[in-house]
């Protein structure tokens, strides 16, 4: 399993150029711990108590695995590679935001995450059960939580993309 961080991007070869960031706890675990040099608090808290230690992303060859803590609330889960949207090695369809190909997925979480199984084709992807991501994908994913009363969260190497388009807090 590979864990990822924003505070360090870790370098995996990608078959369609995809670019993976998050945040690796000691466990060996993702999380969207705070990067205090470059982020900035921008948005309500969903539940009191709830921060970016609350969040583990891990991605291995079997898919993605998200674990959240703290949370009375479930979220969806989205992953955007920083790649230029229109050149079809970029997968944005499962970004939460944009679509492609006539694909648009957002991950429906319950309140304690989801394990997402790594499937071959876009077609063979759905939302909150399955992946195109794997450890085959290197640096530069960002990656969004987003709460049913609207608040997001992201974290990871593409958050800007999530920050301008939703609205996000970025941890």
């Amino acid at each position: 399993m590979v864990a990822l961080s924003p505070r360090r991007l870790l370098s995996l070869a990608s078959p369609m150029c995809l670019l993976l960031a998050g945040c690796s706890g000691d466990d060996g675990k993702s999380t969207g711990r705070l990067d205090t040099a470059t982020d900035t608090d921008t948005g309500p808290a969903t539940t009191v108590g709830f921060g970016p230690e609350d969040v583990d992303v891990t991605i291995s060859a079997a898919g993605v695995t998200i674990e959240v803590r703290e949370s009375a609330e479930p979220f969806s889960f989205g992953i955007a590679p920083d790649c230029d949207p229109e050149a079809p090695s970029c997968w944005i369809a499962e970004s939460c935001v944009d679509e492609q190909s006539g694909y648009e997925f957002c991950h429906t979480l319950s309140v304690t995450g989801a394990t997402l199984s790594k499937v071959g084709t876009p077609g063979e992807v759905v939302a909150g059960v399955s992946t195109l991501f794997d450890n085959s994908f290197s640096d530069g994913l960002g990656f969004v939580l987003i709460a049913a009363n609207g608040a997001c969260y992201t974290w990871g190497d593409n958050r800007d993309y999530y920050i301008s388009a939703l609205g996000c807090t970025s941890w």
